[in-house]
């Protein structure tokens, strides 16, 4: 791999990461006019926990495309974006040489992304490691993103009217979520939990002064 075998090195051996260490190993791809952004999270399916990649941490290395030259063409009345610039094909082969690298190190585990949009377009790598560990704010974003996603599955004037969201008192993380009183019973909340395991919280209910406030139900969790 050409310049970015030492990143990869780099990845695997260390337990944290530097940004401005990684920066400067993919400077070479910098010289070329592009921007690369870095971000580092937990994968978290709403949709599937059983998925693979599920509680899995992830360094995420998106390669901006913007300062390409493109030329507009019309096909069949629909506009799409060319790209005519070798740099491209060069991009492409470091992305190849990394894959390659991987299934050397019996790592198939890397995920790519492209996505081309009016005003942008990127492509992303994903390098997903290990299982996070289990503490109150993997419990909790968990739960917030199986309930985000049942909502959005939703078409009911509770779940329009519903948001749910993390809050930060201090060092204590809690899900608020809030509902319009006008739509709220206990029922409907019930119905958005059933199927959750939810042994390991507490919940609180805050009722409002009138019909035309909200509802909270302050999840956080069990001591």
């Amino acid at each position: 791999m050409k310049h970015l075998k030492e990143f990869f090195n780099y990845i695997k051996e260390s337990k944290s990461i530097d940004r401005e260490e990684i920066a400067s190993m993919l400077l070479p791809i910098s010289d070329m006019g592009l921007n690369i952004s870095y971000s580092e999270g937990t994968i978290i399916s709403g949709a599937s926990p059983d998925d693979k990649n599920h509680g899995r941490k992830y360094l995420k290395v998106s390669i901006n495309l913007d300062r390409l030259n493109k030329s507009d063409i019309i096909l069949d009345g629909f506009r799409r974006k060319e790209i005519d610039d070798d740099r491209f094909w060069e991009i492409l082969d470091e992305i190849l040489s990394l894959r390659s690298r991987l299934l050397e190190e019996h790592i198939s585990n890397c995920l790519i992304d492209f996505i081309i949009r009016d005003n942008y377009s990127l492509i992303s790598l994903i390098l997903i490691g290990d299982k996070e560990e289990e503490n109150d704010d993997f419990l909790l974003t968990e739960l917030m993103s199986i309930l985000r996603a049942r909502l959005n599955n939703m078409r009911t004037d509770f779940s329009y009217s519903t948001v749910v969201s993390l809050v930060r008192s201090g060092q204590k993380l809690s899900i608020e979520v809030k509902t319009s009183a006008f739509d709220y019973t206990d029922r409907k909340f019930n119905n958005l939990l059933r199927g959750v395991d939810m042994s390991k919280f507490s919940v609180e209910k805050r009722m409002p002064d009138s019909r035309l406030g909200d509802v909270y139900n302050i999840i956080t969790v069990k001591n």
